[in-house]
């Protein structure tokens, strides 16, 4: 506990953006950890696809800049998820395809004869589809829900000896594309998983008679032998697996870190404010009603924060314009959880900048404290995403497929880099 919190902030930016050397960190003061990081160690350099120092694989690319409309990290991301397909030159179905850049790029480099997009959103199917006829391209796109009760559309079903891919479809819709694939037996499957606690199957929220924005339903893993494990998971237990990674811009992580020291300045704002109003008799006192300490949970509660708001003003402890329209923005819709509303209210109309200034100190010590102990719990967090996607590994296997696992790009192009391929 002490040497965690010891570690100097440089000391902490390494061990965040590199989990072999946090592995090595934790291990010298929990031998306990040592096959845990040694089990993902030998699965990392097993899983590597050969690439080039700038974190493509090596392979010749087809053009040196995106084609028109594809964003520069989407076609980074699609031109290594490509290469690193084996070439079977096999009618192609996308899930969850957006504007279809995969099945474009599969098109292009000749690794696809035709492509079928499935996506929910008609505004991107239908800009897919001018995409694809600018590029007179053989891909047609299918509006559906790929998690309701008839996912698949005729031309799909009728098309088993196909290839069917998805890159970075979130938690449940890369699971539903495996599980769909294989009973339609198709020829090859090629997932890339991403935000695994995200769209808790339809069937596991009805079992547990919850529902799906549940954080607590259990989630039920796809092989024979995963289920056979005693590990036991919820949903919410499944963000460590993609938490505190990112291929963000320099801009965004600064805005990241603003928000996280406002939402803590919030709380400790918040109960400073609640007490001012019982001090001042404006309510009955009761005894235990004002909180002795700070409840860091208000940061948590609060919803997603707009990003017009948190591009206002700074982040730093002496500048506090910006973080009183946060404080007004949380204290109209914060969670009903939050106690007494109307004292808060109350106390934006008190401002006081020498408050808010000694706020955003405290939340920057906490933001600091934070940041170190999360060191232990991030450690386990590519081990348990190699787990999960060990899962589908194993299902695809116990299915007949012939399946490789590959990390078919740097973590700087994108943090979750595994492709599953299972082929038959």
């Amino acid at each position: 506990h002490r040497d965690v919190l010891e570690l100097s902030d440089a000391e902490v930016e390494l061990l965040q953006g590199n989990d072999e050397a946090l592995h090595r960190w934790i291990c010298k003061r929990v031998p306990s950890f040592e096959p845990v990081a040694e089990v993902t160690q030998r699965l990392h350099t097993a899983a590597l696809w050969p690439m080039r120092s700038n974190g493509q694989p090596k392979i010749a690319c087809i053009r040196r800049h995106p084609p028109f409309g594809m964003p520069a990290k989407k076609w980074e991301q699609v031109s290594a998820f490509t290469a690193a397909l084996p070439t079977r030159e096999l009618p192609c179905v996308e899930w969850c395809a957006g504007k279809g850049y995969l099945s474009q790029e599969l098109l292009t480099r000749g690794a696809a004869t035709s492509s079928i997009c499935l996506e929910i959103d008609p505004v991107l199917c239908r800009a897919g589809r001018t995409l694809a006829s600018r590029a007179a391209l053989p891909l047609s796109f299918v509006q559906t829900d790929v998690l309701g009760p008839s996912p698949l559309p005729p031309s799909v079903l009728a098309m088993p000896r196909a290839s069917h891919v998805a890159l970075h479809a979130c938690g449940d819709l890369h699971r539903q594309m495996i599980q769909s694939a294989v009973k339609l037996g198709v020829a090859q499957v090629a997932a890339a998983p991403c935000c695994y606690h995200k769209h808790p199957a339809r069937v596991d929220t009805a079992r547990a008679g919850l529902t799906a924005e549940c954080s607590s339903v259990p989630w039920r893993p796809l092989s024979e032998a995963a289920r056979r494990s005693k590990l036991r998971f919820n949903y919410d237990d499944l963000k460590l697996a993609a938490v505190g990674e990112c291929a963000a811009k320099r801009r965004d992580e600064r805005l990241r870190a603003r928000e996280v020291t406002w939402r803590l300045a919030f709380a400790a704002w918040h109960r400073r404010a609640y007490a001012r109003v019982h001090r001042i008799g404006l309510r009955p006192q009761q005894k235990g009603t004002v909180p002795r300490v700070i409840d860091w949970t208000t940061a948590s509660r609060l919803r997603s924060v707009p990003l017009p708001i948190l591009s206002q003003g700074s982040s730093s402890s002496e500048i506090t314009t910006g973080f009183r329209a946060f404080c007004e923005w949380a204290a109209t819709r914060g969670s009903n959880s939050l106690p007494d509303q109307q004292a808060v209210l109350l106390a934006l109309e008190q401002w006081s900048e020498k408050e808010a200034g000694s706020c955003l100190r405290i939340a920057k010590a906490q933001a600091r404290r934070i940041a170190r102990l999360e060191l232990v719990r991030h450690a386990y967090r590519r081990p348990l995403e190699l787990w999960l996607v060990l899962d589908l590994c194993l299902f695809l296997e116990e299915e007949g497929y012939n399946v490789e696992l590959r990390q078919f790009c740097d973590k700087t192009i994108s943090p979750r880099n595994l492709l599953v391929i299972g082929n038959r």
